[in-house]
């Protein structure tokens, strides 16, 4: 074997930004022309599985309306990963913001349901809003939530679409021939609210084909009128009462026409009833169409004599869009679930809360409007109540700030029974909780929005793969869906070679307290640069590991002594870092780089070591090892050092001492695996992450491994000594 004279990926390592391999590198070029107006630079990573990677029938709010991943990528054209897109993206912390690209790809994904049956599937690095009883709203990933966890649900956020008009292009595409029966009936230009309310009716009891009729089933002679009615003045169609046997089944409107109509023009999906959903006009329309389109659906629902309303639906797709839509409206409710062997499906049900009922109620008119309801409240459908949460939280918060009891009288606090009770009551504290300001930032966030917190009973981590969406948002990084709020070292270096100046490098994981800004980065910042005419630059790489305090600090510093001094941040998690400093930033996002420059860049490697290989085995190896140019250049130095060809048979597909550490996991055996980590180069956080993908892989999943791991992550992040954590970690694994 060659002897190894120095790391390759050292050796290898671009030394000016023109060499870097991918696109990203050209916005930062141009910075570079002028020196002395360098402006501060955050690098961060918008690559999948850093960012907000769902499945496609996740709904988002944009300001055109509800609408999925799935139907996004339809609606707009998206082909590319570069795209510019119409809608906006809400989120009800940030309001709106433009997305700057669109991501699909495949991924193992988690699935987490709430107590009232809220779910949110997505890759296990997706990241939500968290509400911890210590430090209030925070981020945190799908892999690293736990059943008891508290999120909270936004509602009554009321961003509609405002296109209630038709669209008949794809109708005439489809309209043959010998259908001549359009020339007689009525073609409505907008839908309107006796419309909507009849295609309501039709998701619930309807059945239609895009080559016959459409028959509803209702035995109410009110609301066979009504519906004979609408089709009379909105379509100029005859609807007829169906009678079989001289029974009343319903109503037929016999029409080719008016089937064509709500497929092409309406967006309806011609499905069973266990695969209904909402048609995708709806969710474009304004709020009273969306209103009476749910009267229509929810006119056969049942309602208790204690006032509150009960849906069933045997699509778990039509359920989730429709607790959605009403969670928009400003509505609430549970969605359960009941297996029910005679038909051999799981059936789901919409129950709305008492309050909510009430509001509801006092607008749903005909069969309800004269019945005699007595509201009472029921720990089963009064959903909304969380004081003893935000008492908690309080608590908790009083404590870490040491306040006592004798405090609270003296200072007049609110009392933490006050908080306890129905959400009225709770909501009716928070202004007198504003006194406190170690509370002030997380009850802003409940006064100005409609928030319920909920609690998590279900994870499930699904190792089949399954088609993400994701999309990068500038500034916010945030958006809402379902209710619930969703979220580079070479290059730095790179910059400081090309441009020569005098450089303080930290690593804000290690160097994370307030003191390192204090005194050594505020005494390089003030001292005079040593080349003329040049300012010093300050490389906080893992910037996201950096505590807050010390942003806040670092924030007055950049102020200060611009004129001497820009600083470069480097980030995997940009939600991490204080929105002053990225407003004073120029951000540089930087995503995978496509597989062909990596070729090209592992092909200048292999000629400039007179290392032989073949295209095939260079492409398998950036298959294995993609995204990781790393990875890819180590294995080149491993072919080379084994005086090997780079082929097919001679990459290897994992990492030798990974596998056999994790077979000695298998077999109880920690105490092999801690003495290799200590008495070896071997990365930990590399190790954690290989045990991770592999427990993933396993067929009896480790659900207890999968979190003692994902904990490491984090600690090893925030700046524990690697080794210690992994190796300390080891007996609760083999738990």
């Amino acid at each position: 074997m060659e002897p190894i004279d120095k790391i390759w990926t050292e050796k290898f390592r671009p030394k000016k930004v023109s060499e870097i391999v991918g696109d990203f590198k050209h916005k930062i070029l141009k910075y570079l022309d002028n020196p002395a107006a360098i402006p501060h630079f955050l690098l961060y990573s918008k690559t999948p599985g850093t960012g907000k990677c769902l499945i496609g029938e996740e709904l988002f709010l944009t300001d055109n309306g509800l609408i999925s991943f799935e139907d996004y990528i339809v609606k707009n054209n998206i082909k590319e990963e570069k795209t510019n897109k119409v809608e906006k993206i809400f989120c009800p912390i940030n309001g709106f913001s433009k997305t700057e690209y669109f991501y699909k790809g495949k991924s193992k994904t988690v699935k987490i349901k709430t107590k009232n049956g809220y779910t949110i599937e997505g890759t296990p690095e997706h990241k939500i809003k968290v509400f911890d009883l210590n430090e209030g709203f925070v981020w945190k990933k799908l892999i690293q939530i736990n059943t008891n966890d508290i999120i909270p649900i936004f509602y009554n956020t009321n961003k509609f679409g405002n296109n209630n008009k038709f669209d008949y292009t794809e109708f005439e595409k489809f309209k043959k021939n010998n259908d001549n029966s359009s020339i007689i009936i009525k073609k409505p230009m907008e839908i309107n609210n006796d419309i909507a309310y009849l295609l309501g009716v039709i998701v619930a009891n309807g059945i239609f084909s895009g080559e016959g009729g459409v028959r509803i089933s209702t035995f109410k002679p009110w609301l066979q009128e009504k519906l004979i009615k609408i089709y009379k003045e909105n379509f100029n169609i005859d609807a007829k009462i169906r009678n079989y046997l001289g029974y009343n089944e319903g109503i037929d409107i016999n029409r080719v026409w008016f089937s064509r109509f709500l497929i092409n023009v309406c967006g309806f999906i011609n499905e069973t009833a266990r695969n209904k959903k909402i048609p995708k006009k709806i969710f474009e329309c304004s709020k009273d169409i969306q209103m009476n389109f749910i009267y229509g659906l929810l006119e056969d629902s049942w309602i208790s004599k204690e006032g509150y309303i009960e849906y069933s639906t045997a699509s778990k797709y039509l359920a989730k869009e429709l607790n959605i839509m009403l969670l928009n409206l400003g509505f609430f409710t549970k969605h359960s679930e009941k297996y029910l062997e005679e038909y051999n499906h799981t059936y789901h049900n919409l129950t709305f809360s008492v309050e909510h009922s009430r509001k509801f109620l006092e607008n749903f008119f005909m069969i309800y409007k004269n019945e005699k309801i007595e509201y009472k409240n029921n720990s089963n459908t009064n959903i909304l109540s969380y004081g003893k949460i935000i008492e908690q939280y309080v608590k908790n918060c009083r404590i870490r700030n040491k306040i006592n009891k004798k405090d609270v009288y003296e200072k007049n606090l609110v009392r933490l029974k006050y908080t306890k009770g129905s959400f009225e009551r709770v909501k009716k504290c928070f202004y007198d909780l504003l006194k406190e300001e170690y509370l002030r930032d997380t009850i802003n966030i409940f006064m100005k929005n409609n928030i319920f917190l909920d609690r998590i009973i279900d994870v499930n981590i699904n190792i089949e793969e399954k088609n993400i969406y994701d999309f990068h948002i500038p500034n916010t990084h945030s958006f809402l869906t379902s209710g619930i709020i969703s979220h580079n070292t070479t290059l730095a270096k790179a910059i400081i070679n090309e441009l020569k100046c005098d450089a303080l490098i930290l690593n804000s994981s290690d160097d994370r307290k307030i003191d390192v800004i204090r005194e050594k980065v505020k005494q390089f910042a003030i001292t005079q640069s040593s080349k003329q005419g040049m300012r010093r630059c300050v490389f906080l790489d893992e910037f996201d590991g950096m505590l807050k305090a010390s942003q806040d600090a670092l924030r007055n510093v950049m102020e200060t002594y611009s004129g001497n001094v820009f600083f470069i941040l480097t980030a995997n998690n940009i939600n991490k870092i204080i929105e002053p400093l990225q407003s004073r930033c120029v951000m540089i996002p930087f995503s995978y780089p496509k597989k062909e420059e990596i070729y090209l860049y592992l092909e200048s490697i292999c000629k400039s070591e007179n290392l032989k290989y073949t295209k095939e085995g260079l492409t398998k190896l950036i298959d294995i090892n993609y995204p990781s140019i790393r990875n890819c250049v180590l294995g080149l130095q491993d072919i080379k050092t084994e005086e090997k060809i780079v082929d097919v048979n001679s990459v290897q597909p994992v990492n030798e001492v990974f596998e056999s550490l994790w077979q000695d996991l298998k077999n109880k055996e920690w105490k092999k695996i801690k003495e290799v980590v200590m008495a070896t180069t071997v990365d930990p956080r590399e190790l954690n992450k290989f045990f991770w993908e592999k427990t993933l892989e396993d067929k009896e999943l480790n659900l207890r491994r999968l979190q003692v791991l994902c904990r490491n992550e984090k600690d090893i992040s925030w700046g524990s000594d690697a080794k210690i954590i992994f190796c300390t970690s080891l007996i609760e694994m083999l738990k």
